[in-house]
Parts: C-alpha cells; structure tokens; sequence
C-alpha cells in the first residue's frame, strides 16, 4: 500500500521531472506600438532564478527545487500598416538548470543544458482609439506561441499556446501612465516524459514611464499575476495537480539614451508567489516560492 511518504517522494520525482510552472520565459507586456513606418530591432541578455521548497501536509520539508536560466531574446517589431505593429520573438537559452535536493540528502539534476532556441512567437498588436486632445491610446492584440523549444533540456513547453492583450496608455509632461494586462492560455504538452498541462495566466501591470532627461529615464511598474487553472502534471498513472495561485511583484528600468535611436535599459523584476497546495491522489502538499529574480540588459535601435 502507497505511504504518504512514498507519495512525497513520487511528487518530488515529478517535479524534478518538469520545469517550474512554466514562468521561466516572460511573456512580452507592451503597452504601446511604433509610430507608422517605424522598425525596432531589441537584443535582451537575461538571468533568471527561483527556488521553491515541498513540504507535507504535517510540515515536513521534503525538497528543494532550484531552476536557472540564462538567454538572448532577439525582438524585431515592425508597424507595417497604418496603427498596426507586428512582433517576432526569437529566444535563445544559453544556459537552463534545474537541480532537486532531497531532505534525504540526494541531489539530482535536471535540464543541465547548454542551450539552444526556445519557444518562438509571433504577434500582432493594433491601435484602437487615440485621444486628440488629451494624448491616451487603447491597443490590443494577440500572440501565438508555437512548440520551437527542445522540451527535453527544458527550453520549451511542448505546447502550443496564445494570449490576447490590451493596454491603455496616458502621455503627459509628466512621462506616461499605462495599464497593460494579457490572458495567457497554455496548452497541453509532454515535458521530459511527463504530460503537461500549464495552468492559464492573468497579468496585469500598472506603470509610469519618465521622460528622458539628460539622456535618462525610468521606467516602474507594479505587477499583479495569477495562474488561473489548475496545473496538472501526469507520469506512469499518477497525477499531481496544482492549486492556483497569485505572484505579485514590481519591475524597474533604467533607461539610457546612447545616440538617436539607441536606448540601453537595465531591466530588474521580482514576483513574490504565493504558498500553495498541490495533490497526488489524496494526499496533499505544500509548496513555498523564493521571489522569482528577472535581470535584464536590453539594446534597442530603432529605424524609419
């Protein structure tokens, strides 16, 4: 007969099996398009890491999750008709880890990578209405994620999936104020063996961006995002599902202006998940996040 002990370490094994919940690559969050005729070209080097700890019901740690990643994200936008931007996401991981460290002492690894191109997408983005007088702008649009990622060294979900977007956006001698929220749906896929199924994804920020004095400008936003369906996870007849769940956080950039239509940004983001349960049968755990750390160098150049 099953222990709760051995159902502990089945969840462990699984999740040492999957990446964490799918967050590693940020799903893009602008709240404005280029002008007509106007092209971008944006280089990002990013870093990420978190680490999340499973304990039992009764308290009992029982693992230590710990993922990293290093990548490139070449971003090319284009509005190529009146009000309309189309954007090509090209990821590329330099490096993708993921250890577990087992209360009993053992330590296994996964997705020691040394990289390669994660999932693509593409998206379109169009302005809805513009303000004459008072200089706000509402924008929607919708973005397509295609499985390009090897899910096997963790670079990919092995799924598709799309959001749709929209953003409001205020122009002041103050800088701008937006708000931008997606819904993100994740498809099913197979990761390391393992039948996937992401939970959905609700985002939404409130931001100010400053204009650029002396070549200088900021950048805040204070972030609101909630996984909105369970996340389920299957191997070998089990299933262990996740409850939802919220990750709040705030992003600061700073922004550099090098020459005309060069910008340098230094990008940081934290996201605080909350604590939350996930099942195996009957038995259920517990699940507490570190902050999830996002640092960013961004080169953009931009063109007419």
């Amino acid at each position: 007969m099953s222990t709760p002990l051995h159902k502990a370490m089945l969840a462990g094994l699984l999740l040492a099996l999957t990446p964490g919940s799918g967050h590693a690559l940020e799903r893009l969050a602008p709240y404005s398009i280029l002008p007509d005729g106007r092209q971008q070209v944006q280089m990002n080097m990013s870093h990420t890491s978190y680490a999340s700890d499973m304990f039992s019901a009764t308290g009992k740690h029982l693992a230590r999750v710990e993922n990293t990643s290093t990548y490139l994200r070449l971003v090319y936008r284009n509005t190529l008709l009146a009000k309309t931007e189309l954007t090509l996401d090209l990821p590329w991981y330099l490096e993708r880890g993921q250890r577990t460290h087992a209360t009993s002492g053992k330590t296994t690894s996964k997705y020691d990578s040394d990289g390669g191109l994660g999932d693509v997408s593409v998206a379109l983005t169009r302005q809805l209405l513009t303000g004459k007088n008072d200089g706000w702008a509402v924008n929607a649009g919708v973005e397509v994620k295609p499985p390009t990622g090897d899910e096997e060294d963790g670079l990919g979900t092995g799924a598709w999936g799309g959001l749709v977007r929209a953003a409001v956006c205020w122009n002041t001698g103050f800088g701008q104020t937006y708000l931008v929220s997606y819904y993100n749906v994740n498809g099913k896929g197979d990761v390391g063996g393992v039948r996937t199924d992401e939970g959905d994804e609700l985002y939404a920020a409130l931001g100010w961006r400053s204009p650029l004095a002396g070549g200088f400008g900021v950048d805040v936003r204070a972030i609101g995002q909630f996984v909105t369906s369970t996340t389920v996870k299957e191997n070998n007849g089990q299933a262990v599902e996740y409850e939802t769940y919220a990750l709040p956080g705030f992003q600061v950039t700073a922004r550099f202006l090098v020459r005309r239509n060069v910008e340098v940004d230094l990008m940081h983001r934290s996201q605080f998940p909350e604590r939350h349960g996930y099942r195996i049968g009957n038995a259920s755990f517990v699940r507490e996040s570190g902050a999830r750390q996002n640092t960013s160098l961004m080169l953009r150049w931009a063109w007419q």
